[in-house]
């Protein structure tokens, strides 16, 4: 019975380690991004404000 509790234990330790490691991965992926969406307005972006990556790839055309 004790060593029921104790994996019982080791798990939620485990799952709250595992929630841990995915939320700083998530923070540490946002902290790359270079697109912020602070409200429902500010999507989609407007053409101006896309870089010319995001406008290369919108248009799928490479010119060389």
């Amino acid at each position: 019975m004790l060593w029921l509790i104790v994996l019982l234990a080791l798990g939620f330790l485990w799952a709250v380690f595992a929630a841990f490691l995915l939320l700083s991965a998530a923070m540490f992926a946002s902290a790359f991004s270079d697109r912020e969406i602070h409200s429902a307005e500010d999507w989609p972006p407007s053409n101006k404000a896309l870089s010319a990556a995001d406008r290369l790839q919108q248009t799928n055309s490479f010119q060389i």
